[in-house]
């Protein structure tokens, strides 16, 4: 794992869950701004090609600019586009958890 990834992926144990960590990994590994990142970040939820292929271009030769080698730049971006088939906004995911948690002990001890 590249150190700069480190900090971003700690909370998820390594995994990309959370849209805010691929806005982060953009903007530590390939110098995006954070108003880029949420570029790439929409292009990854659209499953936009042409805004894919722009933005996978601007991320290697950013992470190339910072000494990360183009394979390992290549498979982060790749893991970071998987990740969009199944990710959302890291807030969203607190509301929701509460919400269930909330109706699950409603339905437990309340359930008419």
């Amino acid at each position: 794992m590249l150190p700069a990834l480190e900090p971003i992926l700690a909370e998820t144990y390594g995994t990309i869950i959370y849209q805010d960590q691929v806005m982060k990994i953009a903007s530590a590994v390939a110098g995006f701004t954070l108003g880029e990142a949420d570029i790439l970040r929409a292009a990854m939820g659209k499953k936009d090609k042409a805004k894919m292929d722009k933005q996978r271009e601007q991320f290697l030769s950013g992470a190339a600019a910072r000494g990360v080698a183009p394979d390992i730049a290549l498979q982060l971006f790749e893991l970071m586009a998987h990740f969009a088939g199944y990710g959302f906004n890291g807030a969203h995911a607190i509301c929701y958890a509460l919400i269930t948690y909330q109706t699950a002990y409603l339905k437990a001890n309340y359930p008419l």
